[in-house]
């Protein structure tokens, strides 16, 4: 089970996802020889594959995957985009090039996440198309199988003059083509939505043998479902439910009676062919779906062309042999699943949430701490490390930005460098745990700005961190002294450049009082404006039970011209107090 690679522009063999491993086309990737085998995963980067593939690789014998990956994850430093494979040679001139056509039959394909642009033709058996979009196509599908053809339309967008054409050709009594059409939105202008079309063969097992269409919103065209037997065929069975059907005629069945069911089902236009209507399948005087009205009036409600708040579709369907998901990944709002493809509300819930503009705060943590974390307002429930988008960021000290890898965890899961929880999506949605790098906050920063944004529904946060003020410490040189309150504006230290100075200190409480160094270990660490440490000096103590010390700054650190912060670092045991920061300059002769 190998794993193979496409990217425009790539000149390699199909290995990897760089520029020299990949391969540039989809053709080269389905001709013989390509080493493509059963089993195997071809991954697609973002682009416009301007080609007409022809399979040329051994007929499988179990599935090869065709995956496009819009999001990039696959493909380093490309940026995220649809995946579009056409035969028009330009997208200024809609008759240069020719249709869209996988010639030759092969079996066991399974596509993902692909647009497809003009007209598709498939011939095999075991065949699945997921998440795929076509526009202006004609999606014909032929399998010519000695078996059950097992044909599966899953979650896909069709929009233009045509639909999904099914033409089976294969005669005998234990052949059924085995055709599942589901949650998917197709929009026809003139021609059939969805064909079937058996052309011989002998009699079927009974209801739903042949093809069931399920959960799918069938807008315009001539028919929504075109349904064919050749004479004398018996037996073979179509059932449509849980779908919206708006179309000049609804149906269209030759030859033979029975052969087509309506089960909960909302419909407009004529029934032409046999009625066969039966469980909850009515006419409707209006379609219950948004097409902008929600958005336009201010609703946080569905997906485009999903059904809208109050719809009568909401609960029509049939729990039998219906998705569990609408298209676009949501559970339906109620225990039976809506008649078609779009659950009205985009989050799963009845529930919504805005997001506010882009939450900004200001938080203090102590320099040098580890395993710290923050709570921060993204607006947008159900977000996790792994959401499309989603990515974080730190800057220190004003330096090069640097990304924090986002890892899932859950709320009471103990802190992990990028650890990523929602707190509670009901009780208090939109809130989420930060696990902070230790590298963010380490000794000597000045203040980290961490950005989280990207997610689809929240307009992200901002989180500054800055080291708090040591209340009522004091530092003096000499005759300066210096509070720790003041350090950071106008007071400081000053020396010129290559002199040596001895620095007297007396580390105090909030009170004044002295702090009692007994005992313990006092150093004194001098770092850069970038917030770099220089160098580290051991204390002396003068009076230790009244925190009074001394150390030696030399030409380490002098040398330099420029602005320098000292912190005083008192540990006993594996405690450590931090005591400052003075600010230092180093000023030239």
């Amino acid at each position: 089970m190998a794993t193979w690679y496409v990217r425009l522009g790539a000149t390699g063999n199909g290995t990897g996802p760089a520029l020299n491993q990949a391969w540039g086309t989809i053709t080269q990737a389905v001709a013989a020889g390509s080493g493509v085998t059963g089993g195997d995963t071809v991954w697609i980067a973002p682009g416009v594959y301007r080609e007409t593939p022809t399979f040329g690789f051994a007929n499988p014998t179990s599935t090869v995957n065709f995956f496009g990956n819009p999001t990039a994850s696959q493909f380093p430093g490309v940026s995220p985009a649809p995946i579009r494979i056409t035969g028009y040679t330009s997208s200024d001139n809609s008759i240069a090039g020719t249709g869209l056509s996988f010639t030759n039959t092969r079996d066991y394909l399974y596509f993902r996440d692909i647009s497809f642009v003009c007209s598709m033709s498939l011939t095999g058996s075991n065949l699945t198309m997921y998440r795929c979009f076509f526009e202006g196509a004609n999606v014909n599908i032929g399998p010519a199988a000695t078996s059950n053809a097992n044909i599966t339309i899953d979650s896909c967008t069709s929009i233009g003059h045509f639909g999904f054409t099914f033409t089976f050709l294969k005669a005998g009594a234990n052949y059924n083509p085995n055709v599942l059409v589901k949650n998917c939105l197709i929009v026809v202008l003139n021609r059939d939505l969805i064909g079937l079309n058996f052309v011989t063969g002998g009699t079927g097992s009974g209801w739903i043998t042949d093809a069931l269409v399920t959960n799918c919103t069938l807008l315009g065209g001539s028919r929504c479902l075109a349904v064919g037997f050749s004479s004398g065929l018996t037996g073979r069975a179509v059932l449509l439910q849980n779908s919206i059907c708006n179309a000049y005629a609804f149906v269209l069945v030759s030859d033979v009676t029975g052969q087509i069911q309506y089960q909960n089902c909302r419909i407009t236009g004529s029934i032409a062919g046999p009625t066969g209507i039966s469980g909850n399948t009515t006419a409707m005087s209006y379609m219950g779906l948004d097409f902008g009205q929600s958005k336009l009036g201010g609703i946080p409600n569905p997906q485009l062309l999903s059904n809208e708040v109050g719809s009568v579709n909401i609960g029509w369907g049939t729990t039998s042999n219906a998705p569990t998901v609408d298209l676009y990944g949501n559970t339906w709002t109620t225990s039976i699943p809506d008649a078609g493809c779009g659950a009205y509300a985009s989050t799963g819930s009845t529930s919504f949430y805005y997001p506010t503009e882009r939450n900004q705060a200001t938080i203090s943590i102590s320099s040098g701490s580890t395993s710290q974390s923050v709570e921060l307002y993204l607006g947008a429930t159900g977000l996790t490390a792994t959401t499309s988008g989603l990515s974080a960021r730190y800057n220190k000290n004003r330096t090069a930005d640097v990304a924090i890898p986002l890892v899932t965890r859950t709320i009471t899961q103990p802190w992990v460098s990028g650890g990523f929880a929602e707190v509670n999506p009901v009780t208090m949605p939109g809130v989420y745990r930060l696990d902070i790098p230790n590298e963010a906050i380490s000794s000597g920063y000045v203040n980290t700005t961490i950005v989280v944004r990207g997610a689809s529904g929240t307009n992200g946060a901002v989180i500054t961190i800055q080291e708090p003020q040591a209340v009522g410490t004091q530092l003096r040189m000499g005759p300066f002294t210096v509070q720790a309150d003041g350090i950071l504006t106008d007071d400081r230290l000053k020396l010129i450049q290559g002199s040596v100075h001895s620095i007297d200190f007396k580390m105090v409480d909030a009170y004044g009082t002295g702090v009692d160094g007994t005992g313990t270990v006092v150093t004194a660490k001098v770092y850069n404006a970038a917030g770099f440490l220089i160098d580290t000096y051991t204390c002396t103590a003068m009076y230790a039970l009244d925190g009074r010390y001394s150390f030696a700054i030399d030409s380490t650190v002098t040398d330099n011209v420029g602005m320098y912060t000292i912190n005083i670092y008192r540990q006993i045991g594996t405690e450590t107090n931090v005591f400052g920061r003075m600010k230092l300059e180093v000023l030239s002769p």
